[in-house]
């Protein structure tokens, strides 16, 4: 991030630390048959934390070659950073890099569900969202997730307390709009 000449925290970019990632294994109790999509992808680190934690459950060679070649996910919008997504995935040997670099809000949740993902995981870029432009909010790469995984998958993300309250009239519309259910958040 360094070379690209700032921190990226301009273009909503937030690198999640070790220590988190490792978390969300633990908080969504990671199994070594799960499948995990990380839609925002970035440096690789959730991929990354996921694959070591299913690998250290995994009894087989079968079962290691499975976790690295088909059970890691990734989609990744800024070039640059799916580069060192790649890379990082690569160096760490997960097999086969499982990553792809496009635009996760124009991808069809449909299709994204064929890769039977029973994790999500994801830390969206922040305040890119605006009037003209509702659909970079937080919560709506949240909902776009939710609709992406199977029936009965976990997800978990992080966002600003903000996501959940509005900043904007613009953005409590489209809280109250969704029906994503989270009642500690409810008026």
């Amino acid at each position: 991030m360094s070379y690209s000449g700032g921190d990226g925290q301009t273009l909503g970019i937030i690198l999640t630390p070790k220590h988190i990632t490792d978390l969300f294994c633990d908080l969504v109790d990671l199994k070594q048959n799960d499948i995990v999509l990380d839609p925002c992808c970035g440096t690789g680190g959730f991929l990354i934390a996921s694959m070591h934690k299913m690998l250290k459950q995994a009894t087989t060679e079968n079962d290691i070659k499975n976790i690295k070649q088909k059970q890691l996910h990734g989609i990744e919008l800024q070039p640059y950073m799916f580069t060192i997504g790649t890379t990082n995935m690569i160096l760490r040997g997960d097999g086969k890099s499982n990553l792809i670099n496009e635009d996760f809000l124009k991808q069809d949740a449909g299709k994204l569900q064929l890769k039977q993902a029973t994790v999500g995981m994801m830390n969206p870029p922040y305040s890119q969202g605006s009037i003209n432009n509702p659909d970079l909010y937080e919560i709506a790469f949240t909902e776009h997730l939710l609709d992406s995984l199977t029936a009965g998958a976990r997800g978990i993300v992080i966002l600003p307390q903000s996501s959940m309250t509005g900043k904007t009239n613009e953005e409590k519309s489209i809280n109250v709009s969704t029906d994503l259910n989270f009642p500690e958040f409810a008026d």
